[in-house]
């Protein structure tokens, strides 16, 4: 098929984007999932649309692909193996259509191999999407912290960051063609495919790593203001917490000055135990609130980050904080340095889960077996 139209004199806007479950209002529902398939209908044919996806029950960002295919648009796909019934079926109207992998295929879906993420013993739990052209942008990155369900989208609070950068599309283009290598695996992976590049703004970490968490080594550069008036603040959005090394790090931050809030689900024993009033505040957000989100957004205030006064940084991606994400999946953390990307997620902080959600009072009982999402 040819070129389909590009739609004329549109670009991509770039930046945060952030729904809100049922439970707190209706109508932002479906912030997330409406952007993507803007994105989906304004690419043109002969452009290409990658997806990586853990879970993915639900119908409209399929039936957008597919049409995006039937006008010649490359796809390709990307998801954990069977992750459950529904996701198993959507592979099947996926591959149905797009026809199963093969190396140098124009269009495809696929999935990890049984038991195992493309890279790691744990799963594909990465949740993002490559466009080579949407309107007159190119080299568009979506990062999100929400699978493709109903729970994603009526009961918990998610986000996605949109750029169109050629730079971080290249370091999600190197990632996306080393997961590429793990489709159709017969031997087991070695949980050491770390991998971190950096551009412009951007810094994208890749996992399972078995060496430092690369968190715990950002914040190791960070240095608390001494100015009550210009507080160094990091805000803390995470579905599981169960890494005692990040979570001391955090409270020894607490201890030093800096302002440390949290929302979350679920946390681990030991982490409840370290966290525990050593915070400013920490909400838990469960049930018909639940943070899916997973990201930490800093503002230096008069202290530094990174050896720069006064920086303002957000970490965001499909990375919990717990063991698995670190050690055993596919997974990506992505570093931004943008004061206006901040912002958006400060607000999103205050305004949404931090706002809405109860207090945290006490500890957590002992830990579930970690499931992540």
């Amino acid at each position: 098929m040819g070129n389909g139209p590009v739609s004329a004199g549109y670009a991509v806007r770039g930046g945060a984007v952030f729904n809100r479950p049922s439970a707190v209002g209706a109508g932002e529902e479906n912030v997330i999932q409406d952007r993507l398939l803007d994105l989906v209908r304004r690419t043109p044919g002969g452009a290409e649309i990658r997806v990586v996806l853990y879970t993915w029950r639900e119908e409209p960002v399929k039936d957008a692909l597919l049409e995006a295919h039937a006008r010649g648009v490359r796809v390709k796909v990307l998801m954990n193996h069977a992750a459950d019934t529904r996701s198993e079926e959507i592979y099947s109207a996926l591959t149905g259509a797009l026809g199963e992998y093969a190396p140098g295929k124009a269009s495809w879906a696929a999935q990890c191999g049984q038991g195992w993420g493309c890279l790691g013993t744990g799963i594909n739990h990465n949740k993002f999407l490559l466009f080579s052209q949407v309107g007159e942008s190119r080299n568009v990155v979506v990062q999100s912290s929400a699978n493709l369900t109903y729970h994603d989208r009526i009961r918990f609070w998610n986000n996605a960051y949109i750029a169109a950068d050629a730079g971080l599309y290249g370091l999600y283009d190197d990632y996306f063609q080393r997961l590429e290598t793990g489709i159709g695996r017969t031997t087991v992976p070695d949980d050491d495919q770390y991998g971190m590049g950096e551009s412009g703004p951007y810094r994208l970490y890749t996992n399972p790593y078995q060496g430092p968490d690369a968190l715990v080594r950002e914040l190791e550069t960070l240095r608390c203001s001494a100015d009550p008036a210009r507080p160094t603040r990091i805000r803390v959005a995470a579905l599981m917490f169960n890494r005692t090394e990040l979570a001391e790090r955090l409270a020894s931050l607490g201890d030093r000055g800096c302002r440390v809030h949290l929302v979350f689900r679920r946390l681990g024993a030991e982490v409840s135990g370290l966290l525990q009033g050593r915070l400013a505040g920490a909400r838990k957000c469960a049930g018909a609130m639940t943070v899916h989100s997973k990201y930490m957004a800093i503002s230096a205030g008069a202290g530094s980050f990174a050896g720069e006064p006064g920086l303002k940084a957000v970490f965001t991606g499909s990375h919990n904080y717990g063991r698995a994400a670190l050690r055993n999946n596919d997974e990506t953390l992505l570093r931004i340095v943008d004061a206006r990307v901040y912002r958006q997620y400060e607000e999103n902080f205050d305004d949404g889960p931090y706002l809405r959600c109860p207090a945290w009072e006490k500890a957590d009982g002992p830990a579930k077996p970690e499931t992540d999402h």
